[in-house]
């Protein structure tokens, strides 16, 4: 996000938006619980994020946390895999409901 340039028009979107660029700026992120948070959304985001090329994603810090996923250790890794499969399981059940 750069300057006023806005993502959507949604207000979900906008609460979000906010969300990040709170992040981006917040000069105590390891002390702040929002920025906290806004991390975890990020890093579960790279853990299904589909674009093979990172480069590609749009989402912030999507390649560093997969970069940072590869040096984690097992027993973490595999927590956040967890995680990310039972996403994904969710998003495909609201996706079959919402055909």
């Amino acid at each position: 996000l750069k300057g006023s340039q806005t993502v959507c028009k949604f207000p979900a979107c906008k609460v979000l938006e906010a969300a990040l660029r709170h992040f981006l700026g917040c000069k105590s992120r390891a002390l702040c619980l929002q920025c906290k948070r806004m991390g975890q959304l990020l890093q579960l985001h790279s853990c299904i994020c589909d674009d093979s090329d990172s480069d590609s994603c749009n989402v912030p810090l999507c390649r560093n946390f997969k970069e940072k996923m590869k040096r984690l250790s097992k027993k973490e890794e595999s927590i956040w895999r967890l995680l990310a499969e039972n996403v994904i399981k969710a998003r495909n059940s609201i996706r079959l409901f919402s055909s």
